[in-house]
């Protein structure tokens, strides 16, 4: 395996903005305070599931699967991150949820259709905003280095390593649940040596109401050249809507996702993009 992954990434220091890194932070919630009255209300533990996987042995063999600091019973609807500063959060974050908000309640309350690329781009919008806010809750996984995120502060939309996906959720066991993995791909650097936010691809699945959304992107040549497509082709399989890249006229979604593909599909993305260029590797 090449070493082009191995990028260094610099954690935010303490009480800094993960966009602008100025201060004054203020709770950004998970789910948007918006959606609330179209979220089921649960007093059950909501489960924020994070693992992070070593590929030494190119499999899922060794990883770790922990329960972050999200999993916890009360309300799901209010759960909130510390890190975002109250500028980001009251300015352009605000407007890109009210931009979103037309274009992802439909799907949230059940009704879905083929998206236009402008409503792709919206929803694609707002599931990178979400992935890179979420990812804080668990600094030993973090992925998303601080020039992406910088990408997306200026142009409010995803980098072109981002895969985006929606699709029907028809569940009833995951109501706004999430699971984070990130993944360092080097083939060398022991699990126990790894310092926080050294990773180098992540990928984030979580359920809003009726919808079911994820993404994927990597920093790795090897995974952006091979994985990415694997992976782009798995959900076209799945028949779920993509919304990042954009794309013109698909068919509406055909597929759906339930509560035991809601548990597995991170599994079945990893073991996709490993056996894509398993060749190159050996």
């Amino acid at each position: 395996m090449n070493g082009e992954g191995r990028i260094k990434k610099t954690p935010n220091p303490p009480g800094r903005c993960i966009f602008c890194g100025e201060g004054q932070l203020t709770k950004e919630h998970i789910y948007a305070a918006w959606m609330k009255p179209y979220l089921t209300e649960s007093k059950r533990t909501v489960h924020h599931v994070t693992t992070s996987v070593h590929p030494a042995l190119q499999h899922l063999a060794d990883h770790r699967n922990e329960v972050g600091k999200m999993h916890l019973k009360g309300d799901h609807r209010s759960r909130a991150l510390r890190a975002v500063c109250r500028s980001c959060n009251n300015g352009w974050m605000s407007v890109l949820q009210s931009s979103a908000k037309s274009v992802l309640l439909p799907f949230i309350q059940g009704t879905y259709h083929s998206p236009t690329r402008e409503e792709q781009k919206a929803a694609a919008a707002w599931v990178t905003m979400f992935a890179m806010v979420f990812e804080q809750a668990d600094l030993f996984t973090r992925a998303i280095d601080q020039k992406q995120r910088d990408f997306f502060m200026r142009h409010l939309k995803p980098p072109s390593n981002w895969l985006i996906w929606v699709a029907p959720f028809v569940g009833s066991k995951h109501s706004a649940s999430t699971r984070h993995r990130g993944i360092l791909f080097s083939g060398e650097t022991p699990v126990e040596t790894i310092p926080p936010g050294f990773m180098n691809m992540q990928c984030t699945v979580g359920v809003a109401g009726n919808m079911f959304f994820m993404s994927l992107s990597s920093t790795h040549a090897d995974v952006i050249n091979f994985g990415l497509p694997a992976v782009r082709q798995l959900c076209m399989d799945r028949g779920f809507l993509r919304a990042w890249p954009t794309v013109g006229f698909q068919q509406n979604a055909s597929g759906a996702v339930d509560d035991f593909l809601f548990v597995n599909i991170i599994d079945e993305v990893t073991e996709t993009i490993y056996r894509s260029f398993n060749s190159i590797w050996r």
